[in-house]
């Protein structure tokens, strides 16, 4: 239980100092400077977890199945996590920047190196969760993602009027350095061993073959959550786009903290028991993670939105007040998608990767369908409704082919 405070407290910690980055970037810099940091952080996420093709899925199922190599294991994957990063890394990055002429092209440069450091302390952290290991993980998340805003907020204070995005990028990437550090040291200790990344070719191979339905269906949801600021952007202008991107920021990062206090202490030993065949043990944990799962989600957004209404909203700059509306209907769909993170993980226990595939293309669809139909020349509130509708559709797809009845029985 302490562990479990603590952990749940590192997030909302990691939470709050993001909430902080958000409000004071709304303050400290322009609107076009706003919606540039929105679409650089939206496509290091999703270049991020496309590169290495999504393949920790693959890892974390051989970590929660029967005993295996695990140092073996390890040095391979994070082998496959550089060489995918030092090889695309800055070609994707030119590409992106070169599509997206607002960031301006130097900027792929420090992308590519950012990538690489993104996809290791990432990865580090899934792992690390997996080992069971949750606390510590939250503790490099806390690196990753938000130890670095301290820093940042007084280079940007100092430099007033003239503060871009890129005197936030170096420090960010620093940030991003110091947690891949630490994601290494961890993985050491969690493993007892020695972990020296080396390239195997055949094994790569192997795993590439492993996951490719369940990478199919997470390019859909990186799609979702990764290209929608830039959807935001061409069909509604920065504006809408700046005042939308402070609004998700605070929507996932509630989110996160949800998966850290709650997702990331069930879902561990219920997949264990679904992948030993242990049904009455994985119904019992799955009833367990439901019951928990769905009180803290209806309490924690609950919270949200009137901490958001009452306190957020003041704070920021007249520019951004006034979109309630707005957050509440992304608080909508989020608060859908977590309820249903038990159904997602019953399906990953299950191998069922083409069941996600299915559901994702659902939620794209939703989500491309509300765009052409509002979003282009729409207003923030149009624009917020879009990732709520992918969401829900996502969560209904999760609840109805994840649903216990449809597990194996004894």
């Amino acid at each position: 239980m302490i562990r479990r405070i603590a952990s749940t407290g590192l997030r909302a910690v990691s939470l709050g100092t993001r909430m902080l980055l958000i409000v004071a970037l709304a303050h400290l810099l322009p609107p076009a400077e706003v919606a540039r940091f929105a679409l650089y952080s939206s496509a290091l996420l999703l270049i991020s977890d496309l590169l290495p093709l999504d393949s920790y899925a693959a890892i974390i199922r051989q970590l929660l199945g029967e005993k295996s190599d695990l140092k073996g294991i390890l040095q391979r994957y994070f082998g496959l996590l550089a060489a995918s990063a030092l090889s695309l890394g800055l070609p994707v990055a030119w590409l992106y920047v070169s599509a997206t002429p607002a960031l301006g092209s130097l900027i792929a440069v420090v992308m590519a190196g950012h990538i690489l450091l993104e996809i290791l302390s990432a990865n580090a952290a899934r792992i690390a969760i997996a080992l069971g290991a949750p606390l510590r993980a939250n503790l490099l998340i806390f690196l990753r993602t938000a130890a670095w805003v301290f820093p940042a907020l007084p280079a940007l204070y100092f430099q007033g009027a003239d503060a871009v995005f890129e005197d936030l990028l170096l420090v960010w990437a620093a940030g991003s350095a110091l947690a891949a550090l630490y994601g290494g040291f961890l993985l050491q200790r969690l493993s007892g061993q020695s972990i020296t990344p080396r390239w195997d070719a055949a094994w790569t191979r192997a795993l590439i073959r492993s996951v490719g339905w369940f990478f199919a269906g997470t390019v859909l949801y990186r799609a979702i959550i990764g290209l929608d600021r830039l959807i935001v952007e061409r069909l509604a202008g920065t504006e809408v786009l700046a005042v939308y991107a402070v609004l998700i920021a605070l929507a996932m990062g509630i989110l996160s903290l949800l998966e850290a206090g709650v997702s990331a202490f069930h879902y561990p030993e219920m997949v264990k028991d679904i992948r030993a065949a242990d049904w009455k043990r994985a119904h019992e944990g799955f009833r367990r993670f439901v019951r928990v799962n769905l009180l803290s989600t209806g309490g924690t957004f609950a919270v949200a939105l009137g901490v958001y209404g009452l306190i957020i909203d003041p704070l920021l700059p007249s520019f951004y007040q006034g979109y309630s509306e707005a957050f509440a209907w992304l608080l909508v769909g989020t608060a859908l998608f977590s309820a249903s993170m038990p159904y997602h993980y019953a399906l990953f226990g299950l191998d069922r990767d083409r069941h996600m595939l299915a559901i994702y293309a659902t939620g794209l669809v939703a989500m491309v369908g509300w765009a052409a139909l509002k979003v282009h020349g729409g207003t923030v509130v149009d624009a917020a409704i879009m990732p709520s509708v992918a969401l829900s559709a996502i969560a209904l797809g999760r609840f109805v082919l994840g649903r216990p009845s449809s597990w194996p029985r004894d």
